[in-house]
């Protein structure tokens, strides 16, 4: 399945997926949804955060509702290299990937592959979709912290390229946050 979603209207809520499969109850979600309409958020992201669901069952429930697979063991980035080439290769400007939250590299039998915190948003798929439009990409669901992982090695490949505009970038959005 590569570049092939579920339109959302076919798809089950994450709410009633997750109840139909007994990993929370109806308490659970009445809770997230109070939360979800004072605060906003992903519905699965309030339960985790709650404790009403550990973050490897959401991410197999979120698979099954939105048809995206797992990332699997042979399937992950060899090294920070294949992330970098991902990113030289793709045109995006390497601020895109770390702001909106996207990796993307190709395995070793040569298919693209990508993940992102918000894999529905339709403005990155959108932009993989033009820069990696002639050639198959899709794809594979993480726990946020693997994400993070493969994210927090994105500006080490600007300082090893020598690209001073991350470091002003980065410096700039130090200054913002302590404003």
């Amino acid at each position: 399945m590569l570049n092939e979603q579920r339109p959302v209207g076919q798809q089950q809520r994450l709410g009633e997926l997750l109840k139909a499969k007994g990993l929370i109850g109806a308490g659970d979600v009445a809770k997230a949804l109070a939360f979800q309409q004072q605060f906003g958020g992903r519905i699965g992201t309030i339960l985790v955060r709650l404790g009403a669901l550990s973050e490897d069952s959401l991410v197999q429930a979120l698979s099954q509702q939105l048809d995206i697979p797992v990332l699997q063991a042979g399937e992950r980035p060899a090294d920070a290299e294949a992330l970098r080439r991902a990113v030289e290769g793709s045109g995006l400007l390497l601020d895109w990937w770390i702001d909106n939250g996207v990796v993307a590299w190709r395995t070793d039998d040569g298919n693209a592959l990508a993940s992102a915190r918000d894999v529905l948003d339709p403005m990155i798929n959108e932009a993989l979709s033009r820069h990696f439009g002639e050639h198959a990409w899709a794809w594979r669901l993480l726990q946020t912290q693997e994400l993070e992982r493969y994210l927090e090695m994105l500006p080490g490949l600007a300082i090893e390229a020598g690209d001073g505009l991350y470091d002003d970038v980065s410096h700039l959005r130090e200054l913002a946050e302590e404003a």
